[in-house]
């Protein structure tokens, strides 16, 4: 439920009230592997959204650490580093 909840605020342009629901349902249990990878993705837009690009960078790169072969989570992480003008395979 909190990740539709989530997902609804986010339609909506209410990303920072989106933000716990999202969280929310990370921290859970009983989500399926597609709603977990949405819901990965789904905070780390909302991150960047709200000019929270650190916040953006560590969601993703959390979602492709637990997700590696998802083209979205791959694709969607690339813009996110750029305001840090760091590489995705530098140390961390």
């Amino acid at each position: 439920m909190a990740h539709r909840t989530a997902c609804v605020h986010d339609r909506l342009g209410l990303e920072a009230e989106a933000v716990p629901f999202h969280e929310r349902c990370l921290t859970g249990t009983g989500l399926s592997a597609q709603d977990r990878r949405g819901a990965l993705l789904g905070l780390g837009s909302t991150h960047r959204v709200l000019g929270r690009y650190a916040y953006a960078v560590g969601t993703l790169r959390r979602g492709v650490a637990e997700y590696p072969d998802d083209g979205g989570l791959r694709t969607f992480r690339s813009p996110q580093a750029r305001p840090f003008r760091q590489s995705w395979d530098a140390p961390r």
